[in-house]
């Protein structure tokens, strides 16, 4: 998943955190001040200015007006919040990380929560369409409005002629609406580039519609059955069915990506694995998708531990200081390999997917999916799909595909 980022500075400090942004009870507004005086702790602790805690403080214990559980990510510099993003699930634990750049956790949890919609409300007289962030709090509003120029939309009851010729007429306007709005909802897909069209309402036209529609927009829309374009609909039922649509999306879509990776890792073709192979590829420019486990958010883990160094432009990314001068750095700084991942994949326009630590089993956590591999691509004879018993690929669990590549 590919997320549309500020462009940050890599030159300038820059603090990434995650946490818990539920407010639930009287006590609520206590919690998140505790909650931000374990963040700022752990940010001093790393040597956040005191200008940082600033920016980031009134940000964190503001009120999102999002309701339920959720989490929220923020990034900031001395100049300001530079990404504010909501999360449909908390995270397990709260984060702070300082860097010379954004921490590539932060990427993914951003990447995998994303999932933008078009919401099309139908009846027989036309369509509302809006759009739908999970990254955003914001409620949904009507951004087009179709009206369908045939207004011939009532079918007499009775029988006869009269009835027939009604009837058809009835029919021929519904089917001419619907065409003009699956026009509309064409435009509408390309120029907001959703990932999902969501089509609720009248059941006529909603079948009418699917028909109308081209064989992009049809691939992508899923019937909702809780909703309508009329007054009297069950908000919390509509709006816990869109969850789960999004949810179920969001799984296929890991399942995807784990997919092409198997693919191209059994037969050594364009992926990689481990923390130095993805860094020296998302260098060279050819990494279409980074995939981290799970197990990467944890406070212990390879990316989290694992030192890289870094120079004031992104490329100059590597895991040596030698290696780093060797890039034209002439005094690199040392960082954790998350902040030398985060800022290649945010300067390289690279993907990110996360996934289930049972269905990636890579060194470090970490893989990537390539845009082109050839002979000078790192760890193309150093990995291989492993034949040993309990790493064999090809077994298949709720969130994805087990990889097998072994070192």
């Amino acid at each position: 998943m590919r997320l549309q980022l500020p462009e940050l500075p890599t030159d300038t400090a820059v603090v990434t955190v995650v946490f818990d942004a539920t407010r639930t009870g009287p006590k609520a507004q206590e919690e998140m001040d505790a909650r931000w005086r374990s963040l700022s702790s752990q940010l001093s602790e790393q040597g956040a200015s005191a200008e940082l805690l600033e920016v980031l403080a009134e940000r964190v214990r503001e009120n999102t007006g999002a309701s339920g559980t959720h989490g929220r990510i923020l990034v900031a510099t001395a100049e300001g919040v530079q990404i504010d993003r909501l999360l449909s699930e908390p995270p397990a634990t709260d984060s702070a990380v300082l860097g010379r750049g954004v921490d590539v956790l932060s990427l993914a949890w951003q990447a995998d929560d994303t999932v933008r919609a078009v919401l099309v409300e139908v009846d027989r007289s036309g369509a509302d369409l809006s759009t739908l962030d999970t990254s955003t709090a914001a409620d949904r509003s009507a951004e087009r409005t179709v009206t369908g120029d045939q207004d011939e939309l009532t079918k007499n009851r009775e029988g006869g002629l009269a009835h027939r010729r009604i009837h058809s007429r009835a029919e021929d306007s519904f089917e001419r609406n619907a065409t003009q709005i699956a026009e509309e909802i064409e435009r509408y897909v390309r120029s907001e580039q959703p990932e999902l069209v969501l089509l609720t309402g009248e059941l006529r036209m909603v079948a009418l519609l699917r028909e109308a529609a081209t064989e992009q927009v049809a691939e992508m829309t899923h019937v909702l059955e809780s909703g309508s374009r009329a007054d009297g609909v069950h908000q919390g039922a509509f709006t816990e069915e869109i969850a789960g649509v999004f949810h179920q999306y969001r799984m296929r879509r890991r399942e995807q990506v784990l997919e092409r990776f198997k693919e191209q890792a059994g037969r050594d073709g364009a992926a990689v694995a481990g923390v130095d192979d993805v860094l020296d590829a998302l260098r060279r420019g050819q990494v279409e998708e980074v995939l981290l486990a799970e197990t990467v958010l944890h406070a212990d883990s390879a990316l989290r531990t694992t030192t890289a160094w870094i120079g004031p432009e992104a490329v100059q990314a590597g895991m040596s200081q030698e290696e780093v001068r060797g890039l034209g750095a002439d005094q690199p700084q040392q960082v954790s390999a998350s902040v030398a991942l985060g800022r290649l994949v945010a300067a390289t326009d690279a993907g990110i997917t996360l996934v289930d630590e049972a269905a990636l089993d890579v060194p470090d956590d970490v893989a990537a999916l390539l845009r082109w591999d050839d002979d000078s691509t790192p760890g193309q004879s150093t990995y291989t799909m492993s034949r040993d018993a309990g790493t064999t690929s090809g077994s298949r669990d709720g969130a994805g595909v087990h990889s097998g590549l072994t070192r």
